[in-house]
């Protein structure tokens, strides 16, 4: 058995997480395989949060018009799991 010692944290920034059916949907399926998720609706928390994460991989969840902008703004981060 393969053993991963390397801890994730998972966040999902999405300022309309909460808007639609098909999010709620997306939401209920993830937390049956992803324990904790951490929901952000403001990208200065996020970023923030982020920063100051510092011995565990981020598992960012982002839509992609946020993500166009919010990504390259942490793209150097080595926090960030792509």
């Amino acid at each position: 058995m393969n053993s991963n010692s390397e801890s994730f944290t998972r966040l999902w920034f999405d300022q309309n997480v909460n808007s639609t059916e098909d999010n709620f949907k997306t939401q209920k399926e993830l937390s049956q395989v992803i324990h904790h998720l951490q929901i952000f609706y403001n990208n200065d928390e996020c970023e923030q949060y982020i920063r100051q994460i510092t011995k565990e991989k981020v598992v960012l969840i982002v839509s992609n018009s946020l993500g166009q902008h919010f990504v390259p703004q942490l793209h150097d981060l080595l926090q960030l799991s792509a």
